[in-house]
């Protein structure tokens, strides 16, 4: 049996947010570990209408699988406030490395998303 890890923390909106809702916020766990080739997405949670604002912070929480000491993790932030639109004006991303341990729970990691 695969051995299951938290990762928690939470999404970290900018002061100068206009109030409405997300459609869509996507979370992943990358590993990065490979210059050469892409990254590979290891687990991933999707929330569903959430309100966004300024200084707001969402809240998440997911299971992923243990992976080796040598692998280098980030989490991914994607906010989709326009449904069908890829990256549209006022969507959010992180845009820095959120670096996760390869080993045990993860808590209390903070993600700062930045307007696209």
């Amino acid at each position: 049996m695969t051995q299951s890890r938290r990762i928690q923390g939470e999404i970290v909106f900018p002061d100068h947010v206009d109030k409405g809702m997300a459609a869509k916020i996507t979370i992943e766990l990358r590993d990065v570990s490979l210059q050469d080739q892409a990254s590979t997405v290891v687990a991933a949670m999707t929330l569903d209408k959430v309100s966004v604002g300024p200084n707001y912070r969402v809240p998440f929480e997911f299971n992923a699988p243990a992976v080796a000491p040598s692998r280098l993790l980030t989490l991914r932030v994607q906010v989709d406030r326009h449904p069908g639109q890829r990256h549209a004006s006022g969507d959010f991303l992180s845009t820095s490395a959120q670096r996760v341990p390869a080993g045990g729970d993860a808590c209390g990691l903070v993600v700062p998303v930045t307007v696209v």
